[in-house]
């Protein structure tokens, strides 16, 4: 959002904008830390928390894109398959072992990050403040 600010015709994307990651949105993350205490009782124990889903790059700037109203935006692409060093190409966390014990994200990945736009945009001072 911050780089769309800026200009909103275009938008530099790290790597060809094909990586695809497995987002979940921050309420469903919550969520699933709590399910984790309240359904396990072993001292130490090790979840993976994601989405059973998964979405490219390109289709999270065109779903931020939608959200702001920006019409057409020009990606320019900075990469190949990586976006930066250590970025990897495909991020699918096996979320197995909460789905067994009942849990599942409740929010689809685009409705999270229109969720989170939309948050971002009334509350605009949480991006600008950092600055």
């Amino acid at each position: 959002m911050e780089k769309l600010d800026i200009n909103s015709n275009e938008l530099e994307i790290l790597g060809d904008g094909n990586q695809k990651k497995s987002y979940l949105y921050v309420k469903d993350g919550v969520d699933g830390i709590f399910y984790a205490i309240n359904h396990f009782n072993q001292k130490v124990n090790i979840f993976n928390l994601g989405h059973s889903e998964y979405c490219n790059v390109v289709r999270v700037a065109d779903i931020i894109s939608e959200e702001l109203n920006l019409g057409k935006v020009k990606y320019n692409f900075a990469g190949g398959e990586r976006g930066w060093i250590g970025d990897s190409p495909f991020v699918h966390l096996d979320i197995s072992k909460l789905e067994k014990a009942g849990w599942r994200p409740k929010t689809s990945i685009e409705d999270g990050i229109r969720y989170t736009i939309n948050y971002l945009k009334e509350n605009k001072e949480i991006l600008f403040k950092r600055k």
